[in-house]
Order: structure tokens, then sequence, then C-alpha cells
């Protein structure tokens, strides 16, 4: 084992530490208000980024930012290959800023970017990009592959089954949750379109679920799931209807937690526990941006956020 990986282990745990956890973040969504919630959330590792007087809005993005900013310390603790792995785990954000540079271009409110350094794979050319084609045409000649069109939405369903198939292939710890992620994704366009994906978005998504899934046309989820391979079909047991998708959601997160967990437990070090700890770090920002999410809506938010985590 090199060095860049025992450090990097080492590290790992450490960063690791740095959460709410599940306890943590229902007691922030216990707050009476979102702005006691913002409160509590600056007296936690998220206050690297968070204030208190921040606005919900701000606050959801610090968040994030905060995770972002532990990812980047990982990766520098890294060999190369290292790097890679948490520059891949790392998608979202990249996706994040893309598609806030796609509304921008549309015309559309088009949020906050985040600061992606080494961890971005594209964002220097795409940040530049003047039209939709040409974000298209950048992300076709890099390890994103081809998102399937030139629309904002076409692109973020391309670039969803883009970054479950870059994790399927680059990430082999976490195959079942590249596996899960894009059965939800080809799940959700099913429930919202009633169609099943076709061009380069179903080609992405064939490479991580197989073929079977396009047979199933518009279904119910307990037909669509019998078409996924077994590293996906877990994630809709118990769906029933279009309508439950988002526990579908809440469990996914829940795997990759639960998963995450034991892999930063074992002992030893290696890309395991750094792939452990960086998923840690993830789930636990999404939990605290949905913690102040429920604080705004009182006993119902609170009731949702106990039904995903």
């Amino acid at each position: 084992m090199s060095a860049g990986w025992v450090a990097g282990s080492v590290r790992s745990r450490l960063l690791a530490r740095r959460r709410v956890g599940r306890e943590g973040v229902r007691s922030i969504a216990g707050a009476s208000s979102p702005a006691e919630a913002i409160e509590l959330l600056a007296r936690t590792p998220y206050g690297h980024d968070v204030d208190a007087t921040m606005s919900a809005a701000d606050a959801r993005h610090a968040i994030a930012r905060t995770a972002l900013w532990h990812l980047r310390i990982l990766a520098g603790w890294l060999t190369p290959q290292g790097a890679d792995t948490v520059r891949t785990l790392a998608g979202w954000f990249e996706i994040a800023n893309i598609e806030a540079h796609l509304a921008g271009l549309s015309g559309s409110p088009d949020g906050m970017r985040f600061e992606l350094g080494a961890l971005g794979v594209v964002w220097s050319r795409v940040r530049a990009a003047t039209s939709p084609d040409e974000v298209r045409a950048i992300l076709v000649s890099s390890s994103w592959g081809d998102p399937g069109g030139e629309s904002a939405p076409e692109m973020a369903v391309g670039l969803r089954l883009s970054w479950a198939r870059r994790l399927y292939e680059g990430v082999p710890v976490a195959a079942e949750w590249a596996a899960g992620y894009a059965a939800i994704t080809v799940a959700a366009e099913l429930a919202a379109f009633h169609r099943t994906l076709t061009g380069p978005a179903s080609s992405q998504a064939v490479r991580v679920l197989g073929g079977g899934w396009k047979d199933a046309g518009w279904s119910e989820p307990v037909e669509v799931a019998a078409r996924l391979p077994g590293t996906a079909r877990w994630v809709l047991d118990g769906i029933e209807d279009w309508t439950q998708l988002w526990l579908a959601e809440g469990a996914w997160r829940r795997r990759v937690e639960d998963d995450a967990l034991r892999l930063v437990a074992r002992s030893g070090t290696g890309p395991d526990v750094v792939v452990g700890a960086a998923a840690l770090l993830l789930v636990d920002a999404w939990l605290a941006r949905a913690a102040l999410e429920a604080a705004a809506w009182g006993d119902v938010g609170r009731e949702v956020l106990d039904a995903s985590v």
C-alpha cells in the first residue's frame, strides 16, 4: 500500500467524523424555525461555511460547499488514482454547476456555483461556453460523454446517468450505489413522462443496468424492478406506486450510508476506506440540507424526513 493511500485513509477517517449524523439531523429538523436551524448548523462542522445570519438558500449552498471542501482536502492527500476516485464521487457538484450555467444561458436564474478546483472534470471549460450546444460538445469530448440533448432537462438526465456509469465503472466498491441511482433516474423518467429513455442517455443506462428495463415500457414499479439486475432491483423494493418514488431515494441514501460506515470501520488502509469516508460526507450534507428544509415545514417536514433517513 502506497504512502498516499495510507495518508489518505488516515485523513479519511478523521474527516468522516466531521458529520452531524442522523441524530444531529433530527435535532436540526426539530428547530422551531429555519433561523434556529441555521444557528444550530453553524455550531456543527458545517460552520466552516454556514453563518448563523445566512438565509436558508445560502445555508443550503454553504452546507454543500463544506462537504466539497472536505473532499478537496481528502483528494489532496491521495495518489493521482485516489484523487480520481474522489473526483468521480464528487460528480454531483459539477452537475450542479453545469445545470446552473445552462440556466443562465437560457435567461433563467442560474443559482450559485461551487469552486471545484482539481475535482472538476470539464467545469473550467464549460463555464466559458456561450451556448448549450457548446456545453454538449465539451461534455462529449470528456469522460462525461454525450448527455443526449441540448435542452437543460435532457442534459440533466444524461449527466445523472453518466455519473452513475462513471461510478459503476470506475469505483467497483460503489457499483451497487451506481446501479441503484441509475434505476431511480430511469424510473423517474417513467413516472414523470410515461416514457422510456432513448439515445445516448439510454446507452449510458444500459452500461449500468443492462437492457431489460427498456422492455418494461410504462409499467408499475414492481414490473420495472423485475427487469432490473439484482445490483439495482433493491432500490425499488416495496415501491408499489410511482408516487412513492421519493421513498426509493431515501432507501438509496440509507444504503449508501450504511455501506460507507462499514467501509470506514474496516481495519487497514486503502481505496475502500477513502470511498466510504467520501460517501459519508456527501450523504451527511444531503441530510443536513434536508433537515433545514424540514425545520421550515414543521411537523410535516419532520415526518417526511423521518421516512427518508
